[in-house]
């Protein structure tokens, strides 16, 4: 199949623009790296960036065209990206034959317009959505403005969505904005070499609460991400705990400076650590310096570093959710139905003076079952393109 792909750029300079191993999505790096390699499969793929034009070349023939859109505010900017992808992508179907216009994103929005337009079979690619949650919160002003592209994702999408299972229940969203549509809800795939360095790592079986403890909290430094409320669980375990434990905060988001300014008023500068996004190679001796794994996040909790912590052995703690009790309940993981730090703080406390050995155990064994090298992944991604009717 040849592939006209839009695509967002998802935070992924590292790789697209500056040549380096990326540190986030991996999703969209080998969905690219796999179709480039592919015999059968071939494409050509849009980004619009800030300021920068650019070409990347794979090794069998496809390419991916990045152009510059210079308009300064982040969503004024990605308001009109929409016009200029559809110009773009209009002007590649004039231009090349195709058999499939594969939207990533908001750009799903364009890539089912187009595909109505030119009569070529569309697909809506979606990495998880806020819509859910919002929705389910009342927040309609909010649903209405801030996230109108999401809500347009649901309500005017391509032939098929594919949308990545991570937690926050995009499926339900659908199921009352757009009830006719077809949705195809599919984890992630995972980097074989990955995943065998982190099962090579020895499974935490117990920690002696007489020494040091290390946590991690691991996502982009944003609100649903709650790395807030892993601070104070680490205030609580400390004050009303008494345990020597510390926290290292891996990502990098607009929430930054608030999280500093909490770690400040709680005092707990000597132990709350914030590193930057790491790159994808470098995650598994991040997971090996730490003990336990704090995932406390309010949506989206079920993406590729929750998976990848529990691949490595760490005593998992996270929050309950629908999708979360489906996958990781009983004897898989420690899941804690609360927001209150001090209710997380006393259940962690608890748990640490059991045997908890079974916890990393079975949550490791789950997740190697449950999840596929990406080869395997991609390729139950494009049976169900090629099954689109046309």
């Amino acid at each position: 199949m040849r592939f006209l792909i839009l695509s967002d750029l998802f935070s992924l300079d590292s790789w697209l623009i500056e040549d380096q191993e990326p540190d986030i999505m991996p999703a969209v790096y080998e969905f690219f790296k796999y179709l480039g390699r592919s015999e059968e499969h071939i494409f050509a793929a849009y980004i619009i960036h800030k300021s920068v034009t650019k070409t990347i070349r794979f090794e069998n023939g496809s390419e991916i065209h990045i152009s510059p859109l210079g308009v300064p505010q982040h969503y004024v900017r990605k308001f009109f990206s929409l016009f200029a992808m559809y110009k773009l992508g209009r002007r590649a179907i004039r231009e090349e034959q195709f058999d499939v216009v594969y939207g990533l994103g908001v750009y799903s929005i364009v890539a089912g317009k187009l595909g109505r337009r030119f009569g070529l079979p569309s697909v809506s690619r979606l990495f998880g959505s806020l819509v859910h949650d919002v929705m389910s919160k009342g927040q309609y002003v909010k649903l209405y403005t801030r996230f109108i592209l999401q809500y347009l994702e649901a309500k005017r999408p391509a032939d098929i969505i594919i949308c990545t299972e991570d937690g926050t229940e995009f499926d339900t969203a659908l199921q009352q904005l757009n009830p006719t549509q077809t949705c195809h809800m599919l984890y992630n795939g995972m980097n074989p070499v990955l995943k065998e360095k982190l099962l090579a790592l020895p499974a935490i079986e117990s920690i002696d609460t007489q020494e040091p403890i290390s946590c991690i909290s691991i996502g982009r430094l944003t609100q649903w991400k709650r790395h807030d409320l892993a601070i104070r669980v680490i205030y609580y375990l400390r004050l009303t705990h008494n345990l020597d434990v510390s926290l290292t905060i891996v990502g990098k988001g607009e929430e930054r400076s608030a999280l500093v300014k909490l770690v400040g008023r709680l005092g707990l500068g000597d132990c709350v650590v914030f590193k930057d996004s790491i790159p994808h190679g470098e995650i598994v001796d991040e997971l090996e310096r730490h003990e336990i794994g704090l995932f406390l996040y309010d949506v989206s909790n079920l993406g590729n570093a929750f998976w990848e912590a529990c691949l490595s052995g760490r005593l998992m703690v996270t929050r309950w959710s629908k999708k979360m009790s489906g996958v990781f309940a009983g004897d898989h993981g420690n899941i804690i139905d609360s927001d209150d730090p001090e209710i997380i703080a006393e259940q962690l406390a608890m748990l640490l003076k059991q045997d908890f050995s079974h916890i990393p155990y079975n949550s490791r064994q789950l997740i190697d079952k449950l999840f596929v090298p990406w080869e395997l992944r991609f390729k139950e991604e494009l049976d169900i393109i090629g099954n689109i009717p046309n």
